[in-house]
């Protein structure tokens, strides 16, 4: 991997360039897509572990979602990218979402795989939910915190081996960075904001990915980005769940492209 001021990334490919932003605790969960994306030959894909992931730099005291969108926006500029599509997974749709308003003239389109953005009731209702992952990384059992948040967001009766079948190291990559995610991202997650006022100011095509078998919760966040943003596109993925980017990083990626397509430009 190269190194940009304490970011980690991979830089591959060449056309129109493409930004991957993970989520919480997997920072190598869209490296699969990265990867089919590479394939295509189509596309600059541009994919990095963002900061307090991996042997990533620290996040700053004090800092919110915004500095996290400045981090990406000054890779793009580290690496001369003047404008990208940007794809954002779970938290990384928070922080796509953020870039995207932050800085609309270098976003190209975004693309949204189940973003992390609720409707007030239910981030309202999450730190409810979050207890039993919270309680477990209070008393030192890491691992079961993990445990119980992965179940929270995407049940599965094994998901650490089902991650490794895609990301060997996936499951002990999500312990060691658990601190960071619950210390420092969560708490950033729940003070950002996106209300209508900053929903109408979201100029970029958008289109939300979400998977069939993601279950109510997701349901709910589906239905409230689209509320507000009623001009994003919506697809729906056949057979997967919050993990698509490791189950299906080609159909995730198929579904992208596709969209990138019909949203391209001069690079």
């Amino acid at each position: 991997m190269l190194e940009a001021n304490g970011i980690e990334y991979e830089d591959q490919g060449q056309g129109e360039p493409v930004l991957l932003i993970h989520g919480a605790f997997i920072c190598d969960a869209l490296l699969p897509v990265a990867r089919e994306a590479a394939l295509a030959k189509r596309h600059r894909v541009i994919w990095y572990r963002r900061r307090g992931y991996g042997g990533g730099a620290p996040v700053p005291p004090g800092s919110g979602i915004e500095q996290q969108a400045g981090d990406a926006k000054a890779l793009l500029e580290h690496l001369g990218v003047e404008r990208a599509h940007v794809v954002g997974h779970s938290g990384g749709g928070v922080i796509a979402t953020e870039l995207a308003l932050q800085a609309p003239h270098v976003v190209r389109s975004l693309a949204l795989l189940e973003p992390a953005i609720m409707p007030p009731a239910l981030a309202a209702a999450f730190p409810e939910m979050l207890a039993p992952a919270m309680e477990a990384y209070r008393s030192g059992d890491v691992a079961g915190a993990v445990d119980a948040f992965m179940n929270l967001v995407a049940p599965e009766p094994d998901w650490r081996t089902e991650l490794a079948k895609t990301l060997p190291a996936g499951p002990e990559h999500a312990d060691r960075d658990a601190p960071f995610t619950f210390d420092v991202e969560l708490p950033q997650f729940a003070g950002w904001v996106f209300d209508g006022d900053r929903a109408s100011r979201l100029s970029p095509p958008v289109l939300y990915v979400f998977g069939s078998e993601s279950g109510p919760l997701i349901e709910s966040l589906k239905d409230h980005f689209l509320s507000l943003v009623p001009k994003a596109e919506s697809l729906r993925l056949p057979g997967l769940d919050h993990s698509m980017t490791t189950k299906g990083a080609g159909l995730v990626w198929e579904a992208v492209a596709e969209f990138l397509a019909r949203h391209g430009g001069t690079a």
